[in-house]
């Protein structure tokens, strides 16, 4: 999934709902500024309320989450430009 932002901000995303784990790749004005690998999915029966934040390394504009492990398949890391179409 791909998130876009009309100006860059201080994201954090958290996993409510999600079934399997992810990557996170934060990204800012086209190039990657960090990513978290392998974040897993809730536990079943886990309250909203402590579900772990994941926040950005600094204000983006943009995020991208991948299927776990794809990041490190597609070698995606901090010097990553994304070409934005």
């Amino acid at each position: 999934m791909y998130f876009t932002f009309d100006q860059p901000i201080e994201a954090e995303f958290w996993m409510k709902g999600m079934l399997m784990p992810i990557d996170i790749i934060w990204i800012r004005e086209g190039k990657v500024v960090g990513i978290d690998k392998n974040v897993p999915p809730p536990t079943a029966g886990q309250a909203d309320d402590v579900l772990p934040l994941y926040p950005a390394p600094q204000p983006v504009s943009a995020v991208l989450e991948l299927a776990a492990g794809e990041a490190e398949r597609l070698q995606i890391d901090s010097s990553t430009l994304v070409l934005l179409q």
